[in-house]
């Protein structure tokens, strides 16, 4: 039945039409789906994306969408290809942003979907990421232990790490850090770095920010209304850099993701006063990954000293 409201579907024969003989060709006889979400189409004002449905399996997941002339455009991909997930809760607007691999290009399958079922979207990127480790299945239930810092959290981030953190990951390390202004004329500011924070697990690193306002605000800043989280295979890094934000009170991180001749960055700017705690952070992370014995692990800072005008 087509609602306007995200569905989990039970099996495939509870998908409508085309997607349910679309799922039949894609699966096959032996399927092994243990996730399916059914996303209506949404027709805003400014733009519109087709429905689909979801499947998340014990090799990958796929993507069925609806075409404009009633069939289905299909985009399967295998965990061993999958590089990060991003989802975004903002007010009623969400989004699941799934990069993936295909031969020497990295591309995205974006799913807008309303966050009033934010949870089904929520548990298919953590299925995913504990995917590439090569285990399926349900990810468990959420705790509410406390991890080293979570004292400097606002509850809203603290909400956000009780509800992100992977079951069954402990925090090896926290980053927090706050918004970032700068003046933008008279009695006006302009927000140059949005507010979040970084999570270490065994195996996840999480980075959940608030989205970056644009424009100007006066004397009181603009309100957020929700959240925006990276979730990264630990097996997936292979180094940082930092570097110039375009601003002195600001340095920007830039994590280096790779999956065979595939290259990505995730970049985060943070308050130049943190350097120090980021730098304890970036160790931290290093000595995880490292362990691991993953892949080779490189790291710059590509900053320009003001004095000399050379890198740092």
């Amino acid at each position: 039945m087509k609602t306007g409201f995200p569905e989990r579907l039970k099996s495939l024969e509870a998908a409508r039409e085309p997607f349910r003989q679309a799922l039949h060709e894609a699966l096959g006889a032996g399927d092994d789906s243990d996730l399916l979400i059914y996303t209506p189409a949404d027709e805003g004002a400014l733009s519109s994306t087709p429905a689909g449905v979801l499947a998340i399996t014990s090799r990958g997941w796929l993507w069925i969408e609806e075409t404009a002339s009633g069939g289905t455009a299909k985009t399967e991909v295998d965990f061993a290809h999958t590089v990060w997930v991003e989802l975004t809760g903002i007010l009623l607007y969400g989004s699941l942003n799934i990069a993936y691999a295909e031969g020497t290009a990295l591309l995205h399958c974006n799913i807008v979907f309303s966050t009033t079922r934010i949870e089904y979207y929520s548990e298919a990127a953590e299925r995913i990421v504990r995917g590439t480790r090569g285990l399926s299945g349900d990810t468990g239930r959420h705790t509410r232990n406390n991890a080293p810092g979570i004292e400097k959290l606002s509850f809203k981030f603290r909400s956000a790490l009780y509800d992100l953190t992977p079951p069954g990951e402990p925090v090896q390390a926290l980053l927090n850090w706050p918004m970032v202004t700068g003046p933008a004329g008279f009695w006006s500011k302009c927000e140059l770095a949005n507010a979040g924070f970084m999570v270490l697990t065994e195996h996840t690193l999480l980075v959940v920010r608030e989205e970056l306002s644009k424009g100007h605000f006066w004397l009181k800043k603009n309100p957020h209304y929700g959240k925006i989280t990276a979730f990264v295979p630990l097996q997936r890094l292979c180094g940082y850099t930092l570097r110039d934000a375009g601003n002195p009170s600001l340095i920007r991180i830039s994590l280096h993701l790779a999956d065979g001749a595939v290259e990505d960055e995730l970049d985060q700017s943070l308050p130049t006063s943190l350097e120090a705690d980021a730098q304890v952070f970036l160790e931290k992370l290093t000595n995880v990954v490292q362990a691991a014995g993953a892949r080779p692990w490189t790291m710059a800072d590509r900053r320009v000293s003001l004095e000399t005008g050379a890198e740092v």
